[in-house]
């Protein structure tokens, strides 16, 4: 008996080292910067196609065992104007389905993220508003399981928001600045979203 088990646990041993070493070296294979870049457009087109919207990564990062940091992260609206840009993202990532239609996320730091709610000349929605209206859009869809996404907890630094309307002086606009969020168990889910907010500040 002793000789199978010591050889078990020689194969444990080898294929944890084994295990290891693979993550090691994807992380060095992330480092490259041509990589990174390869890396950031195959994800931003894969969550593109299944939440029907219109991302971009400019960086991505990965550090073992599960963290990954993306740079230059904006969303644009069906008519193409951006309503949001985050400069850095950090996060885990907890599950993600095969199809990238289910992202589910750990503790995430958004830093100097920027909110865009332009309103265009005849439009009564502004970009925010078409972007979210696009999730619970009657348009056929690829899969029939709504788009999810689901963080465990997010904290935004260094916010800035902008709400204006284009060509119109005298409507009312509104630009704030330095301001931070920190909230728990955000998600969408189709036209369903939610969070339980712990802390705003401007």
């Amino acid at each position: 008996m002793a000789l199978p088990l010591r050889r078990f646990f020689r194969l444990v041993k080898r294929m944890v080292l084994f295990i290891l070493v693979s993550l090691f070296l994807l992380t060095l294979l992330f480092l490259i910067p041509g990589v990174q870049t390869r890396t950031a457009r195959f994800l931003a087109q894969k969550v593109s196609d299944a939440a029907q919207l219109d991302l971009g990564l400019g960086t991505f990062r990965y550090s073992f065992p599960n963290k990954f940091q993306f740079g230059k992260v904006w969303v644009k609206d069906e008519v193409g104007d951006t309503v949001m840009y985050v400069r850095k993202l950090k996060t885990t990532v907890a599950f993600i389905s095969k199809d990238f239609g289910k992202l589910s996320f750990g503790n995430t730091t958004l830093i100097e993220p920027k909110l865009y709610l332009q309103t265009q000349p005849g439009d009564s929605m502004n970009g925010f508003e078409r972007f979210l209206s696009s999730f619970s859009s009657k348009e056929p869809k690829k899969t029939n399981s709504p788009f999810q996404l689901t963080f465990n907890s997010i904290l935004i630094e260094g916010m800035q928001f902008s709400k204006w309307w284009t060509d119109c002086d005298s409507c009312f606009s509104m630009h704030w600045k330095n301001g931070s969020l920190n909230a728990e168990k955000l998600f969408i889910s189709g036209d369903s979203i939610g969070a339980k907010l712990n802390n705003i500040s401007y």
